[in-house]
Formats: C-alpha cells, structure tokens, sequence
C-alpha cells in the first residue's frame, strides 16, 4: 500500500513537473514532508529524509536528462566543468549543515524558497538573455559553492538558480537548460551520498532505507515521474498552462504557508 500511494504520487508529479516546466525537488520535497510522517518517519527528521530521497531522485532524472542534452550538442563542457569542483564542494557543505540544523528550521528555509517560485510562477518570468560573459573560472567557482549548498539544502536539481544565472550571462535557453542539468548530477550525487553516510546511525530510520534516503519513496516517485514527465510536456501543447501555472502558484504559496507555521 505504502508503494502505491508513493507511485500515484510520481505520476502526478512528473505530469506537473513536464505540464509547467518544475523542477522534480520542488514538488517532492513538500510531497514527502506531507506523507512521510504517515509511514513512521519521525517529525524530527522529516525533512532530512524528504530531501535526501528527493537529491537520490535527481541523480537519475539529471543523468538522463544530461545524456539527452550532451546527444543535441547543447551542453558547454568546459563551462560545466569549470563549475562542477564549486558545486561539489557546494554539496557537501549544504548536506552538512542540512544535517545539523532541526527539521523544523529545514522546512522554513525550503518554504521561503517555494514562496518565492510561487510568485515567480504567478507572474510567469523567465529570465532574458543579458549583454554580460561568462567570468572567469574563480567567480564560476564560487558561484558553483553557492548553488551546490543551497540545492543541497533544499533538495533540488539547480534549474531555478543555474537556469537565471547562465541568461544573465548571455547563454541561450537551450544550452542553459542543458547546463542546468549537467551540474545537477554531480551535484545530487555527491550531497545524496553524504545524506546516506550523515544518517547511518539516525535512529527511527524505518527498514528499506540507507541513512536518510527512504527507498520505497524513491523507487516510487523516481520511475513514475520519468514516464510521466513527457506525457505532461505534450499536455502542454494542449491545455491553457498559464492558467494552471497561476492556479499551481496558489497550491504553492499555501504549501509554503503551511510548512512556515507547521
């Protein structure tokens, strides 16, 4: 019972997430936050397992999304790579201090965040393309910390951050989107690693999971999200998705509200 529930979950999520163009993290962060506790997961270390099962997500959906992306010729490897020592370094640090700070904190950080997509998706911006360069590989470096902690912190594959970052820096959408997903991979690997190794002696842990990571979540959400990514991509085609965008937004502010006063 506890799996199907987790695959219904996946496949609505992966329909939103190709419907409206989100990123995987948030939807399954404040998805497992909600049912976790059902399945005896401890409140205080609820949102421990619901990002490090959300970053064991984003290992395989970014890995696959990059294989497609290098495929096209879109991705910028030298840029990619320029970053990725940052962003690894990010990861660890931002898994680090997930691990220390209370759940209770954890949700507010996240719940910040989601407020303001809810407002970015309300008002539908997307970033322009910039008269400014690339900067030189120090600033990527810190720039890649940067990302790698807060992704780490949150749970999420990076698009929201990396996608504005390379607009701004005059990369067309497609090789930003491809870059996008080519720093998510390292990224997610490293900090799911640290959250298993953080969490191996976390008591309350319930079987079937590696430190924080919760594999009934993950082998549930993961392979429905996949499938149905695309089919909410084509769906979009169909339906009036600034309406539902402005509709999700709303579902978005009250998760954001109801994590904050949790």
């Amino acid at each position: 019972m506890v799996f199907l529930i987790f695959i219904i979950a996946g496949a609505v999520s992966g329909t939103m997430a190709g419907l409206l163009g989100i990123g995987g993290g948030l939807l399954f962060v404040p998805l497992m936050t909600a049912m976790l506790p059902h399945f005896g997961i401890p409140d205080s270390i609820v949102m421990h397992v619901a990002v490090a099962t959300s970053l064991m997500i984003i290992v395989i959906t970014s890995l696959s999304s990059t294989w497609a992306h290098h495929r096209q010729g879109q991705i910028l490897w030298q840029t990619v790579l320029n970053i990725i020592p940052g962003v690894v370094i990010g990861a660890i640090a931002g898994s680090l201090l997930a691990y220390v700070l209370p759940s209770d904190i954890l949700k507010r950080v996240f719940s910040l965040f989601a407020l303001i997509m809810a407002i970015k998706i309300f008002w539908s911006w997307e970033p322009g393309s910039a008269h400014h360069r690339l900067p030189k590989r120090p600033v990527l470096s810190i720039y890649g910390v940067i990302q790698g902690t807060l992704c780490a912190l949150l749970g999420m594959g990076g698009g929201a951050i990396s996608v504005p970052f390379f607009r701004a820096c005059n990369i067309a959408m497609p090789q930003a989107v491809s870059m996008s997903a080519a720093l998510g991979f390292p990224m997610a690997l490293t900090a799911a690693i640290f959250s298993m190794l953080t969490g191996l002696n976390e008591p309350g842990m319930p079987s079937w999971s590696t430190g924080y990571v919760y594999w009934p979540a993950f082998l549930g959400l993961m392979p429905m999200s996949v499938i149905f990514a695309p089919w909410g991509a084509k769906l979009a085609y169909r339906l009036n998705t600034t309406l539902l965008s402005r509709i999700f937004s709303a579902m978005l502010l009250l998760v954001a509200l109801s994590m904050w006063f949790d």
